[in-house]
C-alpha cells in the first residue's frame, strides 16, 4: 500500500508540474521532490524492516506457547511469532505474530487477540495487508489447502468459503465449536485509499493437531 502510494505521489507530481506556471512551478518543484524522496524512503525502510523480521522470525524456532495443566489460557506479547501460514496454490507464506496493530500488520500477518492459537480448537483469526502478505489472496479457491506451522505441529485447512463483507459485520470472526481458520484482509485489492470492504477467507480443519483451549487472554474484537 505504501510502495503504490508514493509511486502515485510521483506521479501526480510529474502531471502537475507542467500545468502550472514556470515561476510557480519552479518553486514547488523542490518541496515537491524531497516529499517524494521522503515517500520513498519511508517505503524503503518498510520493506527492509519487514523482511528482517520476516528473516529473523523465519531461522528460529516456531513455538506456541506450552498451556496450563488444567488446559488454561495462555499469555501471548504483541508482537511474539505465533506460526507460519502457507497457501501453496496461490504463493501465500509468510510468519505469523500476535496482535493486529499497524506494526505488526507491517512486518507479518497478524493474529487477532481473543482468538485461539494455531493449533486450538475454535476460530482461528489471522488478518493481513491486501497489497503486501496477502496480496496473492485474490487469487485463492474453495478446496485450496491453507497449513499452518506451530509449535504443536502442522495444522491442515480446506477453504470452505469466501465471501465479500462490509467492516461492520464481525460475526466471521465469531468463535466456533469446531476448529476452522478465518483470512481477512480490505477488498477490493486494488481499491485506492482505504478499502470499503473486507475479503474473507474460511477454511474448516482438515488434520493435524489442533485441540485444546488455546484461546488468548488478549481482548476480544470489539469492531
Amino acid at each position: 500500500m505504501a510502495g503504490r502510494s508514493a509511486r502515485r505521489l510521483l506521479d501526480a507530481i510529474r502531471v502537475a508540474l507542467p500545468r502550472l506556471g514556470r515561476p510557480l512551478a519552479r518553486n514547488l518543484e523542490l518541496p515537491l521532490l524531497v516529499i517524494g524522496l521522503a515517500c520513498l524512503g519511508w517505503v524503503g525502510w518498510a520493506f527492509l524492516d519487514a523482511h528482517q523480521f520476516q528473516r529473523l522470525a523465519s531461522a528460529g524456532e516456531l513455538a506456541v506457547p506450552v498451556l496450563d495443566i488444567d488446559g488454561g489460557a495462555v499469555e501471548i506479547s504483541e508482537g511474539s511469532v505465533v506460526c507460519r501460514l502457507r497457501i501453496p496454490r496461490v504463493g501465500v507464506e509468510a510468519v505469523v505474530a500476535e496482535g493486529v496493530s499497524e506494526r505488526v500488520l507491517r512486518r507479518a500477518i497478524g493474529h487477532l487477540p481473543g482468538s485461539p492459537l494455531p493449533g486450538r480448537v475454535g476460530n482461528v483469526v489471522l488478518a493481513g495487508h491486501r497489497d503486501t502478505f496477502f496480496r496473492n489472496l485474490e487469487g485463492i479457491r474453495v478446496g485450496d489447502a491453507i497449513h499452518v506451522d506451530s509449535g504443536a505441529g502442522t495444522d491442515l485447512y480446506l477453504v470452505e468459503w469466501i465471501r465479500v463483507v462490509a467492516p461492520s459485520e464481525v460475526a466471521v470472526l465469531a468463535s466456533t465449536e469446531d476448529p476452522a481458520l478465518t483470512l481477512v484482509t480490505c477488498y477490493p485489492f486494488r481499491y485506492i485509499g482505504a478499502a470499503p470492504s473486507r475479503f474473507v477467507v474460511r477454511a474448516r480443519h482438515a488434520s493435524g493437531p489442533a485441540g485444546g483451549d488455546g484461546r488468548n487472554r488478549g481482548a476480544a474484537p470489539t469492531a
